[in-house]
C-alpha cells in the first residue's frame, strides 16, 4: 500500500482552514460568520475534513507498517 501524501487535506483550502482553527479553539458561529455560511454547514464541513484527516493517518500508518488499512480495525 503507498501512503498518501498529507497534500490530499490542502486541496480545499477552506475545509482545510475551518479544521486547524477549529482544532485551535475557534468556535463554528464565528467560522460560520468568517466563512459566511451557516453555523451546522461550517460544524459538516469540519467533520467532512476531520474524516478525511484521520483516514490519511491510518493510510500511513498501514503503509509504514506493510498492512492494508483493513488490517488495522482487525
Amino acid at each position: 500500500m503507498k501512503a498518501k501524501p498529507y497534500s490530499e487535506l490542502k486541496k480545499n483550502a477552506r475545509a482545510y482552514e475551518i479544521m486547524l482553527q477549529h482544532d485551535g479553539g475557534k468556535p463554528f458561529a464565528e467560522l460560520a460568520k468568517t466563512y459566511g455560511v451557516s453555523v451546522n454547514w461550517a460544524r459538516q464541513i469540519y467533520c467532512r475534513q476531520k474524516y478525511m484527516q484521520i483516514h490519511l493517518y491510518l493510510h500511513r500508518i498501514a503503509a509504514a507498517t506493510g498492512q492494508s488499512g483493513r488490517a488495522l480495525f482487525d
